[in-house]
């Protein structure tokens, strides 16, 4: 029996080396592949629980921002409303005063500012928000991961504090200087228009435009006119001396002054603007005249009203009292449109993951 094994070794040596080295290597083989395998699938996982933590840090920094735009909005509507004040004239006005001419015309251009006034400083105070927000958002991701993979704080630190201290500068000091330089504007094309001439809703949204579009500047500048109010002069030049806010201050004016900011700015204020005149558009609808001969085709055609034209003094009213409606907190159709433009996200989530990728 030994012999024969022998004699069959001896006569199929290299079959039997060869077999062997087959079988070690694919053995070997199959072993490399699914240990790549483990280590691929691995690092997909650990991809994807990446993307999945940041994506939820992302969303939860945007409720934050969403969350501090609200907390902002009674602030800003009682900057305004002071700045703009129509509430003492029109307690004038129930006195029947002798000037009663001179208190109207004061009430005129202080309700056109108050609505062009609204609609700039909440687009803006978004954007600012959306801005700083997703840079720190960024920085604290990066942070975090640093330190421990497994959570992620939201807390900021006192330095980060300090850089948002330039969205308070905004509230409480730009946007004063704002309303003057908009008030300005309005006393400039209004001025000679008397009460008694009469608007329809087109013109009134072309004289209100032109005064947006002044305050806006030139749309094909990279840099946005309103982003000199964006900033606090001294936003760079703060006590803070560490390395970590000179870089945030740098890249954060950066980014206010860059065209994809303007952008942004442009097509949010031209939406939430194009909301609050289609809001008024029903105060300028009136019934239309009869026919003689009614049949079903003209009624099917006939929408039963016609634009018509309103007195200043009776468009008065109406524009003044959409300082309450534009800083509602509830059910206001200006914010839904304003927050759900999707220049405005992708603008945001292209911030945050440069800034979260800062590092890498």
């Amino acid at each position: 029996m030994f012999n024969y094994l022998k004699g069959f070794y001896q006569r199929h040596k290299k079959k039997i080396i060869t077999t062997g080295v087959l079988a070690v290597g694919t053995y070997a083989i199959s072993k490399y592949v699914q240990w790549k395998y483990e280590e691929w699938e691995k690092e997909k996982v650990k991809e994807f629980t990446s993307f999945t933590k940041k994506q939820y840090h992302f969303e939860s920094n945007q409720r934050t921002c969403t969350m501090t735009f609200f907390s902002f909005l009674p602030e800003m509507r009682n900057t305004i409303a002071e700045h703009l004040d129509t509430e003492t004239l029109l307690e004038a006005l129930r006195s029947k005063p002798s000037n009663k001419l001179e208190i109207w015309e004061q009430l005129k251009i202080l309700s056109i500012t108050r609505v062009i006034c609204s609609v700039i400083c909440s687009v803006t105070l978004l954007v600012i928000l959306k801005v700083q927000l997703n840079v720190v958002g960024g920085y604290i991701f990066v942070q975090t991961s640093e330190k421990d993979e497994s959570t992620l704080s939201s807390e900021m630190s006192e330095t980060q504090l300090n850089y948002m201290n330039n969205v308070r500068h905004f509230v409480l000091q730009c946007i004063p200087n704002l309303i003057q330089d908009c008030l300005k504007l309005v006393q400039a094309k209004f001025q000679d228009l008397s009460l008694k001439e009469k608007l329809s809703h087109q013109r009134l949204r072309e004289l209100l435009d032109e005064v947006m579009s002044e305050l806006k500047g030139d749309a094909t500048k990279e840099k946005h006119h309103l982003s000199k109010y964006m900033i606090d002069e001294n936003f760079p030049k703060n006590e803070q001396t560490d390395e970590m806010y000179k870089k945030m201050t740098t890249e954060t004016i950066s980014l206010f002054e860059s065209k994809d900011c303007s952008m942004v700015l442009n097509q949010c204020l031209d939406s939430s603007f194009d909301y609050v005149m289609d809001s008024l558009l029903d105060h300028f609808l009136g019934n239309e005249d009869p026919e003689a001969v009614v049949s079903l085709d003209n009624c099917v055609k006939s929408s039963f009203y016609k634009q018509i034209e309103l007195p200043i003094a009776k468009i008065i009213p109406l524009l003044n009292r959409q300082l309450d409606e534009i800083f509602r907190a509830d059910s206001n159709g200006m914010l839904d449109v304003l927050f759900s433009q999707p220049h405005l996200r992708d603008f945001s989530s292209n911030i945050y993951e440069a800034f979260s990728k800062k590092y890498d």
